[in-house]
Protein backbone atom coordinates (compact mmCIF):
# COMPACT_ATOMS: atom_id res chain seq x y z
CA UNK A 1 0.00 0.00 0.00
CA UNK A 2 1.38 3.30 -1.01
CA UNK A 3 -1.36 5.90 -0.52
CA UNK A 4 -4.67 6.73 1.11
CA UNK A 5 -6.47 5.38 -1.98
CA UNK A 6 -4.95 1.94 -1.42
CA UNK A 7 -5.87 2.17 2.24
CA UNK A 8 -9.48 2.96 1.35
CA UNK A 9 -9.70 0.03 -1.10
CA UNK A 10 -8.30 -2.44 1.46
CA UNK A 11 -10.52 -1.20 4.29
CA UNK A 12 -13.61 -1.35 2.09
CA UNK A 13 -12.82 -4.92 1.01
CA UNK A 14 -12.32 -6.07 4.61
CA UNK A 15 -15.35 -4.25 6.04
CA UNK A 16 -17.55 -6.06 3.49
CA UNK A 17 -16.87 -9.29 5.38
CA UNK A 18 -19.39 -10.23 8.02
CA UNK A 19 -17.99 -10.22 11.55
CA UNK A 20 -15.28 -7.55 11.19
CA UNK A 21 -15.06 -5.27 14.24
CA UNK A 22 -12.23 -2.93 13.30
CA UNK A 23 -9.50 -2.39 10.73
CA UNK A 24 -6.28 -0.47 11.41
CA UNK A 25 -3.94 0.43 8.55
CA UNK A 26 -0.29 1.40 8.99
CA UNK A 27 0.89 2.75 5.63
CA UNK A 28 4.53 3.13 6.70
CA UNK A 29 4.84 -0.55 7.58
CA UNK A 30 2.37 -1.62 4.87
CA UNK A 31 0.45 -3.51 7.53
CA UNK A 32 -3.26 -4.03 8.22
CA UNK A 33 -4.55 -5.22 11.59
CA UNK A 34 -8.05 -6.70 11.63
CA UNK A 35 -10.13 -7.49 14.71
CA UNK A 36 -12.77 -9.92 13.58
CA UNK A 37 -14.72 -13.10 14.03
CA UNK A 38 -14.09 -14.59 10.59
CA UNK A 39 -11.51 -16.96 9.21
CA UNK A 40 -8.10 -15.44 8.49
CA UNK A 41 -8.08 -16.88 4.98
CA UNK A 42 -11.29 -15.03 4.12
CA UNK A 43 -9.68 -11.70 5.03
CA UNK A 44 -6.64 -12.53 2.91
CA UNK A 45 -8.84 -13.57 0.00
CA UNK A 46 -10.93 -10.38 0.21
CA UNK A 47 -7.84 -8.16 0.04
CA UNK A 48 -6.44 -10.11 -2.90
CA UNK A 49 -9.76 -9.86 -4.74
CA UNK A 50 -9.54 -6.09 -4.31
CA UNK A 51 -6.34 -6.24 -6.35
CA UNK A 52 -3.81 -5.81 -3.55
CA UNK A 53 -0.94 -8.09 -2.60
CA UNK A 54 -1.50 -9.65 0.82
CA UNK A 55 0.09 -12.15 3.17
CA UNK A 56 -0.12 -12.94 6.86
CA UNK A 57 2.16 -10.93 9.13
CA UNK A 58 4.19 -13.50 11.06
CA UNK A 59 6.04 -11.15 13.39
CA UNK A 60 4.69 -8.72 16.00
CA UNK A 61 7.64 -6.29 15.64
CA UNK A 62 8.87 -4.05 12.83
CA UNK A 63 10.21 -5.84 9.75
CA UNK A 64 13.92 -5.94 9.07
CA UNK A 65 13.31 -5.57 5.36
CA UNK A 66 10.75 -3.33 3.67
CA UNK A 67 9.03 -3.83 0.32
CA UNK A 68 9.91 -0.37 -1.00
CA UNK A 69 13.13 1.61 -1.10
CA UNK A 70 11.51 4.65 0.57
CA UNK A 71 12.54 3.35 3.99
CA UNK A 72 16.18 2.90 3.03
CA UNK A 73 16.94 6.09 1.11
CA UNK A 74 15.55 8.96 3.12
CA UNK A 75 17.16 12.17 2.05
Amino acid sequence: MCCSGCERVVKHAIYKLRGVDSVEVNLEMERVTVVEYVQRKKVLKAVRRAGKRAEFWPYPDMPRYFTSSDHYFKG
